[in-house]
């Protein structure tokens, strides 16, 4: 898992929920909401970095190579 900054300078609140297809979760701060995403293995560009980082939504594809 990564850690994200979601607004600088500013704490999350603790409730966070899913969009309604559980692709994005709200994120809420004092002054904004941010719709982040649930996943973002595209980001990774081989096999030992995808599998290194042990996120369940990421997978590598030996066919495809990504």
């Amino acid at each position: 898992y990564e850690d994200l900054t979601v607004v600088a300078n500013s704490a999350v609140l603790p409730s966070m929920y899913f969009t309604q297809d559980k692709n994005y979760i709200y994120v809420a701060t004092q002054r904004q909401v941010t719709l982040v995403p649930v996943e973002n293995c595209g980001q990774y560009s081989t096999c030992g970095e995808c599998l290194g980082v042990r996120d369940p939504y990421c997978g590598w594809c030996v066919l495809d190579n990504k």
